[in-house]
């Protein structure tokens, strides 16, 4: 099974004193042979090699890194006969398999619950994913994949997003429509909503709690990360006026 065979490997890594400080699917190439798997590490840029075996807590450690990954791409069952298979090859773990799908538990949700908070901050930088949006008296984000659309222009054109869309809904806090933008020389049907100010203070809440568009932004990026299906969010745009909303 592969789970059992990735174990071995990963033991023979520690065994080696070898640890891999960014440790995850991504950084492993697998390759299928007559006689099972051969594994090879990718990313060597933050490899540390040591001169005895991995200490237990470097090895614990490690798996956890692992796991933080595993848990969201592979099934409850894949990880137990990993970790079983890998405890197994290890002295000092010897018997205390119950203990360390406990601690591995505790310290995956720890790592998992660190790695949402940096990601969450993405969709507010400029990065691969993300970049920002600035006019006179706009600004905003975008999904960096859809800059060589039309989007980032409709976006700094709020009138001209809406111009011509097919309105589902029109009210007094928003107003929700369909509307088709060229990608690629391909015509794509994007959801757009405007927020209308509600109130007049609504600007004055805006610099403590942001706009509602740019939490509506967060929220939606922050349930993509944990895996939470909803419609991917593209963009976000807010009219300001001395460091004021007053559209989005």
């Amino acid at each position: 099974m592969v789970a059992g065979e990735f174990a071995e490997f990963v033991l023979k890594l520690h065994e080696a004193g070898v640890y891999q400080r960014d440790f995850h699917a991504a950084n492993v190439l697998v390759r299928k042979v007559d006689a099972g798997r051969r594994f090879y590490l990718l990313d060597l840029g933050k490899l540390k090699v040591l001169d005895y075996p991995l200490p237990l807590g470097w090895r614990l450690s490690n798996l956890a890194e692992l796991n933080k990954f595993f848990t969201q791409m592979l099934p409850a069952r894949w990880q137990m006969t990993f970790v079983q298979r890998y405890v197994e090859g290890v002295e000092e773990l010897a018997g205390r398999l119950r203990y360390v799908l406990g601690w591995l538990e505790l310290e995956t949700w720890r790592r998992t619950l660190k790695l949402w908070r940096q990601r969450d901050r993405r969709c507010t930088r400029n990065n691969k994913y993300f970049a920002k949006l600035d006019g006179p008296a706009l600004r905003g984000y975008i999904a960096r994949d859809w800059l060589d659309s039309e989007l980032p222009d409709l976006l700094m054109n709020p009138e001209a997003l809406l111009a011509g869309a097919a309105v589902i809904k029109s009210g007094q806090t928003a107003t929700t429509a369909w509307r088709r933008v060229q990608r690629g020389g391909v015509e794509v049907a994007v959801f757009v909503k405007r927020f209308n100010r509600k109130k007049r203070t609504a600007p004055l809440r805006s610099l403590i709690w942001g706009s509602r568009a740019l939490r509506g932004w967060r929220i939606s990026n922050a349930l993509a990360t944990r895996g939470i299906d909803t419609p991917r969010p593209l963009g976000m745009v807010a009219k300001k006026r001395f460091g004021l909303c007053y559209g989005n």
